[in-house]
């Protein structure tokens, strides 16, 4: 029996196992301080609140607080008794709160379980997440005990590039002192309001082992100047990356944000990620002060593009502000958002080299046929100063590279912003309903540009030293991909709850002078007892 035909019937047994023990015992509400990002129907039904000004505070932090969207409900109970709120607004109500915890105080754990097969990864791994693998099999527990939260997760992968099958992702133990939760393990987060991509931080690469903290409730801090910024959400996270790197085993990564609503439906974000030390490289208390002084524009020795060739530079750095603006017209609401992501620069300019994200959407209720409807877009452009071809374009290989850690903004061979990474372009136009039932369909299509700039790889030591460029990790030469993607995602049952999706497209990754034209599908179960 070979090593992959005994993995799948691995998979198969563990499959039948969950599926025999989700039958015989019922549901029951996740035990969680906070919303992981990964459930696209619960984020658009708290989006759709968002706009109706049900929702109070920055939405665009993930994970995102149970105790935020509890007060608002809390607070919005009379409203939501008139008989003037749009019909899917109730709906949606209804679903957060199915899902919402019920009390503060668990003292016992629940089982979760999830399943997750496909016979091609996802090219584009956007806030849906997805299979990591053909097969991406998960079993745990969780609980809370007061002011303590534990999540103990183990995981197997089939066919994964890094050779790691067995994992322990999702993991994470913590504690809430005060409005501020202070965690370590294994969390996915995602940094921004883009629905297909994060410019500084995204769930396309596997969670590193981190410790940080966050603000459990972004309400305003009633202090001088500080109250004008309205509610405030801040976050901060530490990790150590893998052992098995080309350039330095175990570097840090630090990521900050910061996201404020000064103006009922307006947020504004600020990102940060900090790549340095790692194993043969300094890491002292002064190296990291040099690198978080490279985010003044007072410094003209630190760069991060290139430019200037330093090998003492302390780490690989990118900044990224985000702005966004929901509220409803008429019978229909919306929203418009934008994101930039810069690497650092020599000399005053901290937007050196930028990249950028625009989106939105429209939606509404088609009440004689009971469904909320949602039409939406996004487009990211990740070649550095290019804007949709109306930029500047001289700054090739530059986004998501480093002419130090030169396999890049990686943990574990994938990009830790867009899925994409850099010099590429990422269009989305997607249509999608949610019905009486609360069943969720969604139809969509993408155009993929990878490498569009053609650069071969190349390292540090090569000439000239003066501008290093580095090719897209996904692909060696340019490609253009067109996919059609179209899902399902059906509601919870005692059997656990179900998402389809199949998907087509008219080319691949390094196939210079061919388009293949390939499909793939992929089944998710996720269920919690």
């Amino acid at each position: 029996m070979t090593q992959a035909s005994f993995a799948r019937r691995l998979a198969a047994c563990c499959l039948t196992a969950l599926l025999f023990v989700a039958a015989a015992v019922p549901t029951a509400d996740a035990a969680s301080p906070w919303i992981d990002p990964g459930d696209r129907l619960l984020r658009r039904d708290i989006e759709l609140l968002k706009a109706h000004g049900i929702v109070d505070g920055p939405i665009a932090t993930w994970p995102l607080s149970w105790k935020q969207i509890q007060r608002s409900l809390s607070q919005a109970e009379e409203r939501l008794d008139r008989p003037d709120v749009p019909a899917h607004v109730r709906m949606a109500v209804e679903r957060v709160k199915l899902q919402m915890p019920q009390v503060q105080d668990y003292r016992s754990f629940d089982a979760i379980a999830s399943a997750g097969f496909t016979n091609q990864q996802r090219l584009v791994r956007d806030f849906g997440g997805g299979a990591r693998s053909d097969a991406d099999l998960r079993v745990g527990i969780e609980g809370m005990a007061g002011r303590f939260f534990l999540r103990a997760s183990a995981g197997y992968r089939t066919d994964n590039p890094t050779g790691r099958d067995w994992h322990f992702d999702d993991s994470v133990g913590a504690v809430a002192l005060g409005n501020w939760l202070f965690y370590g393990g294994t969390v996915n987060q995602w940094y921004g309001p883009g629905m297909d991509s994060a410019l500084v931080l995204s769930t396309n690469a596997r969670p590193s082992p981190r410790v940080g903290f966050q603000r459990l409730d972004p309400k305003a801090i009633d202090l001088p100047v500080l109250r004008w910024l309205g509610p405030l959400q801040f976050t901060f996270s530490a990790s150590r990356a893998e052992d098995d790197r080309d350039d330095f085993d175990h570097p840090l990564m630090f990521h900050t944000r910061l996201s404020i609503e000064p103006v009922d439906g307006f947020t504004l974000g600020l990102s940060r990620g900090l790549q340095l030390c790692g194993e043969g490289r300094r890491c002292s208390f002064s190296t990291i002060a040099k690198a978080l002084g490279a985010i003044t524009p007072f410094t003209d020795d630190l760069d991060n593009t290139g430019d200037v060739f330093d090998p003492d530079e302390p780490g690989n750095q990118i900044f990224g502000i985000d702005m966004a603006y929901a509220d409803t017209w008429g019978d229909y609401d919306y929203k418009l958002y934008l994101e930039s992501a810069a690497e650092d620069s020599a000399g005053p300019v901290m937007f050196g080299a930028a990249t950028l994200t625009l989106g939105g959407h429209l939606s509404g209720y088609w009440t004689g046929r009971g469904l909320s409807w949602k039409l939406r877009g996004e487009v990211s452009e990740t070649q550095t100063n290019r804007f949709f071809g109306i930029g500047k374009n001289d700054r090739f290989g530059v986004a998501y590279n480093n002419f130090v850690f030169t396999e890049g903004y990686t943990y574990r061979d994938r990009y830790m912003g867009p899925s994409i990474g850099g010099d590429g372009r990422l269009f989305t136009g997607e249509l999608s309903v949610v019905d009486l039932d609360s069943r969720f369909y969604y139809l969509r299509y993408r155009h993929i540009v990878l490498n569009g700039t053609g650069l071969e790889p190349r390292t540090a030591g090569q000439e000239p030293l003066d501008r290093i460029q580095f090719a897209n990790r996904l692909s060696r030469n340019p490609e253009r991909i067109n996919s059609i993607a179209a899902g399902v995602t059906l509601p919870p049952t005692q059997y656990g709850r179900l998402t389809l999706e199949a998907r087509l497209f008219d080319d691949k990754p390094n196939t210079p002078g061919r388009s293949p034209i390939d499909g793939a599908f992929e089944l998710r179960w996720t269920y919690g007892f």
